[in-house]
C-alpha cells in the first residue's frame, strides 16, 4: 500500500528585518505504517524511521533582525 503525508510551509518578509515562518507536519495526521509482520511471525513490528511517529505538529516563529 501507498503511504502519503503532506507537510504545509511558509515564511512571510514584512519589510527588511522581519520574519514569521509557520508549518504543520503531517497535515492530514497520517499513521505510519507497520513493518515486520512475516508469514511465520504474526508480530506487527515496528515503524520505519523514514514515516511521521509524532503525528501531526505545528511550528511557527519569528525572525527578527538587529
Amino acid at each position: 500500500d501507498s503511504h502519503d503525508q503532506i507537510d504545509l510551509f511558509g515564511s512571510w518578509t514584512f519589510g527588511e528585518r522581519l520574519q514569521l515562518r509557520g508549518g504543520i507536519d503531517n497535515l492530514l495526521d497520517a499513521d505510519p505504517e507497520w513493518v515486520g509482520a512475516t508469514a511465520t511471525d504474526r508480530n506487527i513490528g515496528t515503524t520505519l524511521p523514514i514515516y511521521d511517529q509524532f503525528g501531526r505538529r505545528i511550528f511557527l516563529g519569528l525572525q527578527l533582525a538587529l
